[in-house]
């Protein structure tokens, strides 16, 4: 190699200059480099060092981990520009860090296999810079100290990002983490955090903010927006919990956790999720829009009375969980749902439990509220507990006993259905309702059919041109016409507004069973086409019998019809010797009658005139008899 030196140089300065540490020296200043890629510029070595640094480049760098190397941390910090760049924290044993280290340039640290261990009061990383992270590699650490507020505390900062780190806070309590508190699109990849002594204030994520962020028409966005959180493993996570500023827009793939708190939160997404010994698997306050599709929610021994979802808070609304199997639950003790949630729900998942102290699946009033179970049994002494007045939609539910799968085991007391002393169950069908008509006297709640669609009357009117009244306001969308409804413990028993077809035996019961309680006992439908309609007074039975064209009345023991509109007079007796009639009769489409007296002399055959004029009275002859 030859060196060229003007008129001021040696080459033996050229030498020295290279290999001097000073800070004054010129050193790699004096080294042009080009990079071969297209359009590249011209810098020096100088520069491109500049943007790289390594913790062992600085004094207190101790990678044994026996003494504190914070100073060489924040020296390799300070020796960035202000525009940021690479921190490298080499592989070793350790280090040890007794100062909270606060990141105030766009920094990413990429940190090899080591343990880093945390100060004993703050975060060991405090990121205050934009477009800042933390990346580490198999066997990167991050240790907490007890007494420490947590590991990392990302501080209202937008894109920065924190992938494949282990967060170790086994000896700590109530520690966090990784707290976004605030800022805009974090991406969190690759995280998992250990927890020995996980209490109530211990989380592996929380993300609230007191940063305003942007006013909104029900408070303000952005104190937390946009997150997204991939193979997140931990304990239990909060999500906006404390303040008006809304925690928006949060995507969590493939994550397990051990339970999730969410307050005051906008659109938040658990994809394939798995959730397990928690006592509350999700705690909602003021959720508007979750949705978790796909998870594994697991109870373990000592979780397996555990709520899957508490809707207790204020207002959740737009909660859809489909296709998630639960496993592990006590069906005697353990919740899939309390509270009350808003319009728009969905809960369509597998191995529904029951509630906790009412043996139930669901409990308390839920309107608007679409509850599936993909055709799985439900293992629980109480399927669908009813307490209130709203209505609740279920659908393709199978509700069966813990023990035999019948609706009803009275061994266990099992109840597929349970309602309290006010409730009724009610099945519509919207499209069975009247079809709306012109120059009609439509009332408040009337219900009718305009092609297929139902609409309810909202304002009492008579009907003219309906778009017209439906644009005024006098008609809502939707409705349903009541087909029957059943009401438990009062006396209005079953209602039925159609028709009744069943292929199996439908079966009622009454107090008690005897001659002056008679009750319908079933109502069955046999093979070849006959009908059975049986009655009984608990000793014996009789059937009417509808068989094609042979079709018969078998009675056993006494039928009695009475008149209730007549004091309950006796009509018609029937008993295993034959009928009697108590009252009038009519034959044969005659208007019935009282019982005719025959009058007039035998002689000359009077009375007989008499008798055929009662006869065809009643409609049994038609007398055409001449003198």
């Amino acid at each position: 190699m030859t060196i060229t030196l003007g008129e001021n140089g040696s080459a033996n300065q050229l030498r020295a200059d290279l290999a001097s540490t000073a800070s004054a020296a010129p050193g790699d200043a004096l080294i042009g480099v080009k990079s071969t890629l297209t359009d590249a510029v011209a810098t020096t070595q100088h520069e491109v060092n500049s943007r790289v640094v390594s913790v062992k480049d600085f004094v207190g760098c101790d990678p044994s981990g026996a003494t504190d190397s914070y100073a060489a941390f924040r020296a390799a910090h300070a020796a960035l520009p202000a525009t940021g760049g690479t921190i490298i924290v080499p592989d070793a044993t350790g280090y040890k860090i007794d100062t909270m280290i606060t990141c105030t340039k766009p920094i990413l640290w990429k940190i090899g296999a080591c343990t880093i261990t945390g100060p004993a009061s703050g975060y060991l990383f405090e990121i205050q810079a934009n477009r800042s992270g933390i990346e580490g590699t198999a066997g990167t650490i991050l240790k907490a100290t007890q007494g420490c507020l947590g590991l990392i505390h990302n501080n209202q900062t937008l894109n920065c990002r924190y992938w494949n780190l282990d967060l170790n806070l086994n000896v700590c309590t109530g520690a966090v983490g990784l707290f976004y508190d605030g800022g805009w699109y974090i991406s969190v990849k690759n995280i998992h955090v250990d927890f020995a002594n996980e209490v109530s204030s211990s989380y592996t994520l929380k993300i609230w903010s007191t940063y305003t962020g942007i006013a909104g028409p029900t408070g303000s966005y952005g104190g937390a927006y946009v997150g997204t959180f991939d193979n997140l493993i931990g304990g239990k996570i909060i999500i906006g919990a404390d303040l008006p500023q809304k925690a928006t827009t949060m995507t969590f793939t493939g994550c397990s956790l051990k339970g999730i708190t969410a307050g005051n939160s906008l659109s938040l997404t658990f994809l394939q999720p798995v959730v397990q010994g928690a006592l509350t698997f999700f705690d909602l306050t003021n959720v508007a829009g979750l949705t978790c599709i796909g998870g594994d929610f697991e109870a373990g021994v000592t979780e397996s009375s555990a709520i899957v979802y508490n809707l207790n808070g204020a207002s959740n609304r737009d909660i859809i969980s489909i296709g998630n199997q639960l496993s592990g639950f006590n069906p005697g003790a353990a919740s899939y749902l309390i509270g009350t949630p808003s319009a728009g729900c969905v809960f369509n998942d597998k191995g529904l439990p029951g509630v906790a102290g009412d043996d139930s699946l669901i409990y308390g009033s839920l309107p608007g509220t679409s509850y599936r179970n993909s055709g799985y049994s439900v293992q629980s002494h109480t399927g669908l507990p009813y307490v209130g007045t709203a209505l609740v939609h279920a659908q393709n539910i199978r509700l069966t006993s813990s023990t035999t799968g019948y609706p009803y085991d009275a061994s266990t007391a099992s109840t597929a259905i349970y309602m309290d002393t006010s409730a009724r169950i009610k099945f519509f069908y919207a499209n069975a309702a009247t079809a709306w008509a012109t120059s009609t006297l439509y009332s408040l709640g009337d219900v009718r059919r305009v092609g297929t669609q139902a609409y309810t009357c909202a304002v009492g009117h008579t009907s003219s041109v309906f778009a017209t009244d439906l644009a005024a306001g006098k008609w809502t969308v939707g409705g349903n016409v009541s087909l029957f409804q059943i009401a438990l413990f009062d006396s209005a028993g079953l209602t039925i507004n159609g028709s009744l077809i069943t292929t199996g035996a439908l079966t009622a019961s009454g107090a008690s069973f005897n001659a002056a309680n008679p009750v319908v006992s079933s109502i069955a439908s046999a093979l070849n086409n006959t009908a059975k309609f049986y009655l009984s007074d608990g000793t014996n039975t009789s059937q009417f019998v509808l068989s094609g064209g042979s079709s018969y009345f078998d009675v056993c023991g006494l039928l009695t019809l009475r008149n209730s509109a007549a004091g309950n007079a006796t009509l018609l007796t029937i008993n295993g010797t034959g009928c009697n009639f108590a009252g009038r009769v009519g034959f044969n489409g005659s208007a019935n009658i009282a019982k005719p007296t025959i009058t007039g002399s035998r002689v000359a055959n009077p009375a007989l005139a008499s008798l055929l004029t009662a006869l065809a009275n009643y409609g049994l002859i038609t007398d055409s008899t001449t003198i």
